[in-house]
Formats: structure tokens, sequence, C-alpha cells
């Protein structure tokens, strides 16, 4: 009997890096309010993401801040300090992927994590990866930086042997806009930025219909009925919404992550079902020790079987 499909694990779920904490006071968080309303939200940035793949994943670091108590220009960095600290640290790392390698890059000291208002990105490390940042630093400041660290300029764009810089994005380019789109190709970058995709990719409709300062949706041919998971979640990584789209009518008892006995951390609210959508509320266990939230769900390894019974 051929093994029940499976969610796959994606790499990089929090971040690991040290920072100094970011200080704040009344006039940086004027300017990092100021520099959000000019920056855009975190789902137009998914207008920068290819069809290819269909798992995307998202943050709104201005709005975690804000839920969290935090100074508008906390490091979002930075993961040691307060728990909220540490819950915006998850969020940014949850999407930006050098946050999660063992050692810091040049890249995360040259970029300001206090001043990105919004991420979002598909979760790929290789060609066709592509992670987008709302923020008002120009691409000049990071440029200081990185051209001495091996990065080349030309133009509107910095670029590096992908050897080099160690799975960390080696093209770095300004989208205009308040947009700084990295990737690990010079060509997919640039296509994303001179013909963005919007919203082609499968995922995007899974993912804006979740609500959350943090999200994430899959959308796959290999989970059996399940045609689509979107979740999102608090910033304070302790409730959330999951969102399962169905080939088939849905069924409140055919949901059967409440019974999963790997979850002992999670607790599920009475799905609603409408169509072939289910939706339920979720909450974490605190105590659990999960760095990431719900959305841990999308980087476990469950059968389709522990999730719906098709």
């Amino acid at each position: 009997m051929p093994a029940s499909p499976r969610i796959v694990a994606i790499a990089g779920s929090v971040a690991l890096a040290v920072a100094l904490p970011a200080c704040g006071d009344d006039d940086g968080d004027e300017r990092s309010a100021e520099a959000a309303a000019s920056t855009p939200d975190a789902t137009a940035l998914l207008d920068y993401l290819p069809a290819d793949p269909s798992e995307i994943a998202l943050a709104d670091l201005a709005a975690a801040r804000e839920e969290l108590g935090l100074p508008a220009d906390a490091d979002a960095s930075e993961i040691e300090g307060s728990d909220a600290q540490a819950d915006l640290g998850a969020a940014a790392g949850s999407v930006i992927a050098y946050l999660s390698l063992p050692r810091p890059r040049p890249i995360q000291d040259a970029i300001d994590h206090g001043a990105i208002t919004a991420t979002a990105g598909n979760l790929t490390r290789g060609g066709r990866g592509i992670t987008a940042i709302a923020t008002p630093q120009p691409l000049d400041h990071i440029a200081q930086l990185l051209v001495t660290e091996g990065y080349e300029r030309r133009g509107d764009v910095l670029e590096s042997d992908s050897s080099f810089v160690e799975g960390s994005y080696s093209v770095v380019a300004d989208a205009g806009e308040g947009v700084i789109v990295l990737g690990f190709k010079r060509g997919t970058v640039e296509r994303a930025i001179e013909d963005p995709p919007g919203a082609e990719n499968p995922a995007r409709p899974l993912i804006d219909a979740v609500p959350g300062v943090t999200r994430r949706a899959l959308v796959t041919d290999d989970l059996d009925c399940i045609e689509g998971i979107g979740i999102g979640q608090a910033a304070t990584l302790e409730s959330g919404e999951i969102r399962i789209e169905l080939a088939q009518d849905a069924s409140v008892d055919r949901f059967r992550l409440p019974d999963a006995l790997t979850l002992p951390e999670f607790e599920f609210g009475k799905p609603d079902v409408d169509g072939g959508t289910l939706a339920a509320d979720v909450e974490v266990d605190p105590q659990s020790g999960l760095l990431n939230g719900p959305i841990s769900l999308l980087g476990s390894d469950l059968a389709t079987s522990e999730i719906y019974s098709c």
C-alpha cells in the first residue's frame, strides 16, 4: 500500500542571529510610522513572487510590532530579550531566509531590520527563490557594506557568487517604491521587478483569505483531496486560523488534526465548513516550546490522513 502523502518540512523557521536590541524613542517611532505609511503592505509584496513554487509566506512586521507593544523601529532580526522581541524575530525569520542560518551573513549587517515594515517570500533557496521586503532604507546604504564583502553593483542590482554567501541571498535589487527584492539568481530577480507575476501564484487567494500578521499557504497536488492549506496567526504565536481547501465538499467529521496524537501542543476550535472549505481556530500551548506558532503545521511531517480523511 503506498505511503500517504506528507507535508514537506521547510528549512529556515526561526531567526538565530544575535544583534543589538532596538532602543526606540518617540522620534524613532514617528519616523518608523512615516516609513510604514510610505512602504507597501505585506500583501502587496506577494505581487513579486513567481507562480511556482506554490508555497508562500508573509509577515506584516509593522502590525506585529504594534500588536506586541514594541517600538515601531524594533529590530526584527533580534530574538533575545523579551518574549515580545522573540516573537517579532520569529515572524521575520519565518520569511527571510538568512535569519535562520547558524551565523550572521554580511547581508544581515547591511539591512536595517528596524526599518523593514513587511516581507513576503516563496520559501525557496535556489534559482526560483524570491523574498521582497518593504523598507525605506535606500539601496545605497545597503550597498555600502555589501560591496566590501564581495558583492558587485551594477545599477540598482547587487550580486555575489552564491557560493560565497553560503545559502544567503546572492542578489539584492531595488524595485522602487520602498521595495527591495532578494533572490539567488539575477534573472529571477529582474523578472520579478520588471514584470511582477501579481496574483499568478495559486496559493495567493488562500494566503489572502486567512487572517494574521504572519501567514503561510501551500497549494499542492500531493495531498489527495486536499488542494491547499493556509494558516495565519497572531504576533504572539499563540493563536491563529487554519483553512483547508478541498476537492470535495468539506465535512467537520473528516477533520483529523484534533485527534492527531503527534500534536499535543495544539488545540483546535469547532470547524466551520462552506462548500469545499474548512476553517478552524487553532491555539498553541505557550509552554510547548514551539517557536513559530500555528504555522509550524506547514513545516511538519504530517500525513494527509492526519489532517483530513479524504
